[in-house]
């Protein structure tokens, strides 16, 4: 390192232990900077948001939203948001870090309070929609059959009306005839 470049590095390093003093945590950096931080206040670089979809996606496939609670976090910011996990978490929060969208950035979670389970109106309305859509299956199903059942006896009614059509023409016919 150039002098210029140690002497800077040795400002960060002092900053660094200053903030850092009670944190008796392990440190990271990004690679190419020499600034570290802790692995308690500090959050970690952020993944993508197409990662973290793809990770949601594999993490809660299967997930029952009623077994979820939820949390009121206070960052590093000093906003509170709320945050959702599985109940089987209810002893602390897991994640280190969130999005505070006050300011746009992630921040450390400081300190996080249990809510209670978490309020999902959508839920029961998808399991309505759930529900009237196997319905609407059901009931199409049967209309598919009535009317073929309809258009059976409109056939046999068909065929019904031409035999009468028959029978009474063959009965004109007898009538016609002369009594000798």
């Amino acid at each position: 390192m150039a002098p210029e470049e140690r002497a800077e590095y040795e400002a960060e390093e002092a900053q660094y232990r200053e903030l850092h003093a009670d944190c008796q945590s392990i440190h990271w950096a990004v690679r190419g900077s020499r600034t570290k931080h802790c692995s308690n206040c500090c959050p970690p670089p952020p993944m993508g948001d197409e990662q973290a979809r793809a990770l949601a996606r594999i993490l809660f496939s299967g997930l029952d939203l009623r077994d979820l609670d939820d949390w009121d976090l206070t960052l590093t910011c000093d906003h509170v948001v709320r945050g959702t996990q599985h109940r089987c978490n209810q002893q602390r929060y897991s994640a280190a870090v969130e999005n505070c969208p006050t300011c746009g950035t992630r921040r450390g979670v400081v300190s996080a309070v249990h809510v209670g389970p978490t309020e999902d109106p959508d839920c029961h309305v998808r399991l309505k929609r759930a529900a009237a859509a196997a319905r609407r299956e059901h009931l199409a199903a049967e209309l598919q059959t009535a009317e073929t059942k309809r258009d059976q006896q409109r056939e046999a009614i068909g065929e019904t009306e031409q035999r009468i059509a028959e029978i009474a023409k063959e009965l004109q016919d007898t009538e016609d005839l002369p009594d000798r």
